[in-house]
């Protein structure tokens, strides 16, 4: 398969910034042993990583902001 368009990966992921940092993190899980989660030829992580989240395979979980669930005030930064 050719790499996924940007557009599908945009789409599952958010952001162009959010679908490299999800398809590194995939990469290196990959590099260090993990199992392809979808059929490929690829043998580069980072293609099978992005072939993935095109599939949409990967699961991906944001943590939540620490601060919105903490109750009080919000101080500005530099204030």
């Amino acid at each position: 398969m050719r790499q996924p368009p940007i557009e599908i990966l945009v789409e599952r992921a958010g952001s162009r910034y959010a679908a490299a940092a999800i398809a590194a993190d995939r990469a290196r899980q990959l590099s260090a042993g993990a199992l392809p989660a979808v059929g490929t030829v690829a043998t580069n992580p980072l293609t099978v990583a992005l072939e993935e989240l095109a599939a949409g395979r990967l699961r991906v979980e944001t943590p939540q902001r620490q601060r919105e669930a903490e109750p009080g005030p919000r101080v500005p930064v530099g204030a």
